[in-house]
């Protein structure tokens, strides 16, 4: 295999992605599960040992979960420090708190108020 040229007509080179430490280790855990998904189809029941069809059923649905990733569509709410005086007002008014006052008045509040609703 020989290396990639970077004076060559037509080379982009971009940066490698970052991944973090908790990235990774997601990555090598779905790996590791689509293995074991993957013995478990080939070998059937008898890998798992002297088990239920509805056991055998329920370790290949946690592998597929697991496979699969968590849940891409949980929407995440707009950084508040983000928000223009609008947007702020709108939450505020939609967990019906008081909307008056200036930007930073509002983004403390709306703050607050995601940090009560965590809790």
């Amino acid at each position: 295999k020989t290396p990639l040229d970077p004076d060559a007509e037509g080379f982009i080179y971009s940066n490698p992605m970052e991944t973090s430490f908790k990235q990774r280790c997601l990555e090598e855990w779905k790996i590791h599960h689509r293995k074991l998904l993957k013995t478990l189809k080939n070998e059937g029941p008898a890998v798992l040992g002297n088990v239920s069809e509805s056991d055998y059923i329920r370790v290949e649905e946690r592998l597929k979960k697991i496979v699969k990733g968590p849940e891409q569509n949980t929407l995440k709410p707009k950084a508040a420090s983000k928000m223009i005086v609008l947007e702020l007002k709108e939450e505020l008014e939609a967990q019906g708190l008081p909307t008056d006052g200036t930007r930073n008045v509002l983004y403390q509040r709306v703050q607050k108020a995601r940090r009560i609703n965590r809790s």
